[in-house]
């Protein structure tokens, strides 16, 4: 631990909480999405029609090959694992003496889709208990607890997988209940330590993390996977995670007020930044009322269901789009499936720089620079998505709109995710719990709708499931851009402490609001005589 220590008093604090916040959801991705990479190998389809059957069909861009399909296996490494399914794509049946089928599940389409979206099931339910106990307790122990529990359930899930599908189906709810804190958690952590003109690139670099989890998991497991099979993706991402978590529990502190290494400069520019939005009492109570029915929420809730509608179908679907049309084998299939994730974490760091230029310049209000990030966001992808379905079996193509469609979703970050903090910073975790909750709720869907719509696995099926998607995130963007707002809501400082201190910060608020009113007329007076 020496080194760690002496690296933490080298830099910043908020630095190093960046850092190690950045790590934890790297973590956090690399435990969620191992099953989406390793379900290529574990799971074999089976017809809809004769489940009995265990009916293998042959991914279409192979289909379009000139040749035989012997003659493709013949020309296939044999000591390949990842290449016995070609090898029996000869026949139309699967051997069940193969040696290589006996640590398989066989599912058909829409129950594998079953398998990966049953996270979800679980993670949208906990994110509005995971804000309010960040709120209460602090983001070290949810967090911390969180992961504890989630690497448990890493390292048993081919145990799961073993017993039965419905085995594994009940674990990965279980992860998603423990894992749907954690957002939460860090959004009340950003609030508590980072100034709001540094939120947007300080949360790029921490959530956009999570692509890293994505870009180093997807080539990692395909690599795991072809060199000693799937069981062994689950144990080496459950013992990172709990390497993680010793990390977290050493250097992490929750506020620049009790952290033993912190600068006296850097602990007063972080007070002096956050005390304008965030009240020195922790809230007592959430106004559930007003935060409910204020307009400005629920359009950062639209936005973040519609980004995590085609996020989600991204990250458990993209493996299976790639094997199963694109035809790549899954050591290759890991490396592909990952450009898209790297190009978003390049544009969310990048974008939500130019937003902080934009506002901190003011070349541009706050509010239509959220607009516009928003709109860049979610408007692109759904272009990108709708163009991918038609491109064949062009992989360099498809892959290049794709990362075209996940650099721009990287502006996001300076859009709907750094609006939350603009509006009322006190209840960060409370808020981004309650947008998780319907963002992952919608998310969810993905791999189900991704199921039903492709039981065969063809391009014009495939088509159908991404034009989905992009009406999903062209209406969350219209949403948005005619809802939202970047004012401090008056409902931010109610729960923080006693009624009449809630009421005359609400008071202080409107007179102040009247009196930029008044400047702004006064302002226009002036410049209209001259």
């Amino acid at each position: 631990m020496g080194i760690f220590r002496r690296i933490n008093d080298m830099v910043p604090a908020r630095v190093a909480l960046a850092i190690i916040s950045a790590l934890g959801t790297t973590m956090i991705y690399m435990v969620r999405i191992n099953l989406s990479v390793a379900i290529v190998d574990m799971v074999v389809i089976v017809s809809t029609s004769d489940a009995s059957s265990r009916a293998r069909t042959t991914p279409h861009c192979l289909e379009s090959l000139e040749g035989d399909i012997s003659n493709i296996t013949g020309n296939i490494d044999s000591n390949s694992k990842n290449n016995l399914v070609l090898k029996n794509m000869t026949s139309s049946k699967i051997n069940f003496t193969d040696e290589e089928f006996t640590d398989k599940l066989f599912l058909t389409s829409g129950q594998r889709g079953s398998v990966l979206a049953a996270f979800f099931y679980g993670y949208f339910l906990t994110g509005i208990l995971g804000g309010r106990l960040a709120e209460t307790y602090g983001s070290k122990v949810v967090l911390g607890t969180s992961a504890s529990i989630t690497s448990i359930l890493t390292l048993l899930t081919p145990v799961a997988a073993r017993t039965h599908y419905i085995a594994l189906i009940v674990l990965r709810v279980a992860m998603g209940l423990a894992q749907g804190v954690s957002y939460p958690s860090l959004h009340a952590m950003v609030a508590r330590w980072v100034p709001p003109a540094e939120r947007p690139r300080f949360t790029a670099f921490v959530y956009m993390s999570s692509c890293i989890g994505v870009i180093v998991t997807m080539p990692m497991c395909g690599v795991i996977i072809d060199a000693v099979g799937w069981p062994a993706v689950f144990y080496v991402c459950g013992c990172i995670s709990f390497l993680w978590v010793f990390l977290w529990v050493a250097f992490m502190h929750e506020s620049p007020m009790v952290h033993p290494r912190i600068s006296a400069e850097e602990r007063d520019y972080i007070l002096d930044g956050i005390k304008a939005g965030v009240s020195g009492k922790k809230p007592t109570h959430v106004p559930w009322k007003q935060m409910l029915t204020s307009l400005p929420f629920w359009a950062t809730i639209v936005g973040h269901t519609g980004s995590m509608y085609g996020w989600n179908l991204l990250v458990t679907q993209l493996p299976t789009f790639v094997n199963s049309v694109l035809g790549f084998s899954i050591k290759s299939n890991g490396l592909l499936s990952s450009l898209p994730f790297l190009t978003r974490y390049l544009g969310g760091n990048g974008l939500s720089w130019l937003g902080d230029i934009l506002v901190t310049r003011q070349w541009l209000q706050r509010r239509n620079s959220r607009r516009l990030f928003t709109s860049i966001g979610l408007c692109v992808p759904a272009v990108m998505l709708a163009i991918v379905g038609y491109v064949g079996c062009n992989s360099a193509a498809a892959m290049t709109i794709l990362c075209i469609g996940t650099f721009s979703n990287g502006a996001t970050v300076s859009g709907y995710v750094a609006n939350q903090h603009d509006i009322a910073p006190n209840f960060a975790g409370t808020m981004l719990g309650i947008s998780n909750m319907f963002a992952f709720g919608g998310g969810m869907l993905a791999p189900i709708v991704v199921g039903v719509l492709t039981p065969d696995q063809t391009p014009s099926q495939w088509q159908s499931a991404f034009w989905v998607a992009t009406v999903v995130y062209a209406l969350a963007a219209a949403f948005f851009f005619f809802c939202c707002s970047s004012d401090l809501q008056p409902w931010n400082f109610l729960g923080s402490g006693d009624a009449e201190e809630a009421k005359e910060r609400e008071e202080g608020m409107t007179f102040l609001q009247e009196k930029q009113k008044v400047q702004v007329l006064a302002k226009k007076e002036q410049n209209t005589h001259c």
